[in-house]
């Protein structure tokens, strides 16, 4: 008895000793007044402290504290104080997941986090002013970024080649897009640029082969050599006599003017996109326009809001009630006559719901308030003016 329980004791000290020796802390200096530790056991990478981590010349540079074990950090949490991230920081860390960056940090370093091809998400917080160059490019897996408030500039690659990154809205500010910053993110569709911008410059989004939509405010003044470049599927959204729309004419690229100067009220909305404008002011869509029975069919309270019209639902019998000054529309769902003034009207597609939104044709929407339709089929938009 006594050897069996001799045999268990030495066995929890060995597996005890095996443990620790495979969950060591590692810790150092960052610069002055800022520390680092790491626990290899979960692959954190804390950093603390007031000030600044350093820059490096190179990812390979032999000073860069976690160089020998930068594949093992999976998270890197950065705490309250710090309030700069060096250049080549935190790159070519290939197993790094996510990234937790205090509301001090100021600055983004040039190569911060340049290859990091697992990481999935970046939020920047609203008291970064500078975010450097090549920055985020490299990192494939990236999908969602948060751009702070006070970011002015998308430097010279700062996000090159983020292969997983769909859309992105830049806050009100940034006022130049910087050369290659968006270059070959293949999966980018959609990019809304706001009324700050006044520099895109050359190959700032080319080779995204998936860019459907660039809204282009009137306040750019400058696009650069093959700002698009190789986005065949590219529709860009502006003003017209805008740089906007002098570029998409002489590089060949599809043009859509989002405001009808000669009309008192206006509403622009392409099929399947999540955008449309009212009176050439970018609004979110909750309900985006779509197609069924040949026919296109547009999210009726948005429509009819934007004409002025009050629009109020009856859940018991799923009507909906339109009212303006003069007018007064009711209109049934699944039904193919609707009421104007109490008087009935032919809808050539019924009125219906989907995801808890009506939808009506859009010819119908247009002559009810008084307004007239236009389409462009080769961008399958509806323009409606009033």
């Amino acid at each position: 008895m006594k050897r069996i329980l001799l045999v268990i004791l030495i066995c929890t000290i060995a597996a005890t000793l095996v443990f620790s020796a495979s969950a060591e802390i590692y810790s150092g200096e960052c610069d002055r007044g800022v520390n680092w530790t790491f626990d290899t056991e979960n692959g954190i990478l804390n950093v603390s402290g007031n000030g600044f981590i350093k820059s490096f010349r190179s990812p390979y540079q032999s000073d860069l504290p976690w160089l020998n074990f930068r594949d093992s950090i999976k998270s890197v949490v950065v705490e309250e104080g710090v309030t700069h991230i060096g250049a080549c920081a935190f790159a070519l860390c290939n197993n790094l997941v996510s990234v937790t960056l205090p509301s001090t940090i100021q600055t983004i370093g040039e190569y911060a986090f340049n290859t990091c091809p697992n990481l999935a998400s970046i939020h920047i917080g609203d008291n970064v002013t500078e975010l450097g160059g090549w920055a985020f490019a490299g990192c494939d897996a990236l999908k969602e970024v948060r751009l702070g408030a006070k970011i002015t500039a998308i430097a010279e690659r700062a996000f090159y080649h983020c292969d997983s990154l769909e859309s992105i809205t830049l806050p009100f500010g940034v006022t130049e897009i910087g050369a290659d910053a968006f270059g070959y993110c293949k999966n980018l569709k959609e990019i809304i640029l706001p009324n700050s911008v006044t520099y895109i410059y050359q190959n700032a989004f080319a080779n995204c082969p998936e860019l459907g939509s660039a809204i282009i405010p009137d306040s750019v003044k400058y696009i650069g050599t093959a700002a698009f470049e190789n986005c065949e599927k590219l529709v860009i959204y502006g003003f017209d006599s805008s740089r906007a729309a002098e570029h998409a004419a002489s590089n060949g690229l599809r043009f859509v003017s989002v405001d009808d100067a000669t009309a008192s009220a206006s509403v622009v909305m392409t099929i399947n996109k999540s955008f449309g404008f009212i009176n050439g002011n970018v609004k979110m869509l909750d309900a985006a326009p779509i197609i069924r029975n040949d026919r296109t069919m547009l999210p009726f309270r948005f429509v009819s809001e934007a004409f002025g019209a009050t629009v109020t639902w009856d859940g018991a019998t799923s009507t909906a009630t339109v009212t303006t000054d003069d007018v007064e529309i009711r209109i049934t769902m699944g039904d193919t006559v609707a009421y104007v003034n109490g008087i009935a009207a032919a809808l050539d597609s019924p009125a219906f719901i989907q995801n808890d939104r009506a939808y009506l044709p859009v010819r119908f929407v247009a002559e009810a308030l008084g307004a007239t339709v236009g389409w462009d089929g080769v961008t399958s938009t509806a323009t409606l003016t009033k």
